[in-house]
């Protein structure tokens, strides 16, 4: 006897179910690896912004050079510089939406309510706007009219250009950025870098357009971090001297394998030197075997896995002080949630929404992070 099929037994069918999950949780299958940038920019370090129909800040650029030398009794000159200008930082809105039927509630709910429905659609509307805020912080807007889109990092850490590998020069030389189009403006968020210099962010350039790091890259990480830890006079009472205990390490995938590689690497002359230069704290390997650099974990971010060589560059290793890069919230318009009156002419039907209103803002320019990613010399 061959024996009978579970969809055979037809009395059992009729009387009995199947066996359903009857706790409140069910799972979900993330669109990402991890929100990076959404904890960090929307969960932790925003800053809330009463009123205004933008975000404006004003910035001590550069000093007048009236410091003289002088000899007693000498004639002293006066002089009355221009040392300040004003970035001005629009605002931007994104929404998300749940609609739910009249129908899909009175139905979802008594005994026949496994899970609760309204909950799905709200963590799918946050999620989209999460994710939808991972993949343009990476960004910038479309073109010189764009009036929609964020100002995401590459708006203000901008890569090394082609004409600057050419020249073999690094540094505080990223200067306007780049729309999606390629075009650039002239300047960033009203100020012009070419009049106020210091107006710059620090980038360079790999050896390998694969990723793969050479001891010459290693020195390159090591340089960085140097120029972006900036310290003020101890004497200055009145210049801020906030840490820099926000700085973040953000990169793709293959440059935190590279870094992995070049850690473990003991046998090889490139190891040999990460070896050492583990002594001074550059790249080390934590209890669980992952990358530390100076100190600091990367973290991978999907989204750059993606090569924008416009925006970005190839394998971008950015490093971002989270004290003087912030999302900054037109206030009332944090998650706003807010359900509108149904439509006369669909009244079965309510929408609730989720408004987020703000921007990235920044303050000194030469300490809000540096970027090093690879770009064909041109």
């Amino acid at each position: 006897m061959n024996g009978v099929g579970n969809s055979a037994l037809y009395d059992l069918w009729v009387f009995t179910l199947s066996n359903y999950d009857y706790t409140s949780d069910f799972d979900v299958c993330f669109p990402l690896h991890q929100f990076v940038v959404s904890d960090i920019m929307l969960a932790k370090d925003h800053v809330m912004i009463e009123g205004g129909t933008d975000y404006r800040r004003q910035m001590q650029m550069t000093e007048s050079g009236t410091a003289t030398w002088t000899k007693p009794l000498a004639r002293r000159s006066r002089h009355i510089g221009r040392v300040l200008a004003e970035l001005q930082i629009p605002w931007r809105q994104v929404y998300a939406q749940q609609t739910t039927s009249m129908a899909e509630l009175r139905r979802n709910r008594g005994k026949s309510k496994l899970k609760n429905l309204q909950k799905s659609k709200r963590i799918d509307a946050k999620l989209q706007l999460a994710k939808s805020f991972e993949q343009r912080f990476w960004l910038t807007p479309d073109d010189s009219g764009d009036e929609t889109n964020l100002w995401g990092a590459p708006w203000y850490v901008v890569p090394i250009t082609g004409a600057q590998v050419t020249a073999a020069t690094h540094g505080h030389q990223g200067t306007v950025p780049f729309y999606a189009d390629a075009t650039s403006p002239t300047t960033v968020a009203n100020i012009n870098p070419t009049t106020w210099p210091r107006f710059a962010n620090y980038n360079d350039v790999w050896s390998n357009a694969s990723g793969a790091l050479a001891e010459a890259d290693i020195l390159k990480i090591g340089r960085m971090f140097r120029h972006l830890h900036w310290r003020a006079p101890a004497f200055i009472e009145d210049l801020k001297k906030g840490p820099l205990n926000k700085m973040r390490l953000l990169t793709d995938e293959t440059l935190i394998e590279a870094l992995e590689k070049s850690a473990r690497s003991q046998n090889d002359s490139l190891g040999a030197d990460v070896a050492r230069y583990t002594g001074a704290g550059i790249v080390t390997l934590n209890a669980q075997g992952g990358p530390m650099v100076k100190g600091m974990p990367p973290t991978w971010v999907e989204e750059l896995d993606t090569a924008n060589t416009t925006l970005r560059g190839a394998h971008p290793f950015y490093m971002l002080n989270g004290n003087n890069m912030r999302f900054a919230v037109e206030q009332g318009m944090y998650l706003a949630e807010d359900t509108p009156p149904r439509d006369v002419e669909q009244p079965d039907a309510a929408t609730t929404y989720y408004d987020l209103s703000g921007n990235i803002v920044i303050g000194d320019r030469q300490t809000v992070g540096g970027v090093i990613s690879y770009v064909a010399a041109a």
